[in-house]
């Protein structure tokens, strides 16, 4: 499921423009303080969201660096996806 997730997105956002590392963080970043911040509400569509565009902005840095996630967590992580 990860792996058909990965290729959709980096099919569909194959001509962005590459972000730098330091614009990329900042978006990681903000993803972070809105998990936090829906996490302390208790809100569990908000803590869905926040969570859900946190885990497709690093799946769109993972398809830029060119790594793949399924053979990440399998071969280097030794988790069983």
């Amino acid at each position: 499921m990860l792996d058909k997730v990965q290729r959709f997105l980096k099919a569909k956002h194959k001509y962005d423009k590459k972000l730098e590392l330091k614009d990329q963080f900042d978006i990681f970043t903000k993803d972070l303080i809105n998990l936090q911040m829906n996490t302390k509400s208790g809100i569990s569509a908000e803590i869905r969201q926040s969570l859900g565009t946190l885990l497709v902005d690093l799946i769109k840095f993972a398809n830029t660096q060119n790594i793949d996630l399924v053979e990440l967590f399998q071969k280097d992580l030794k988790f069983s996806v």
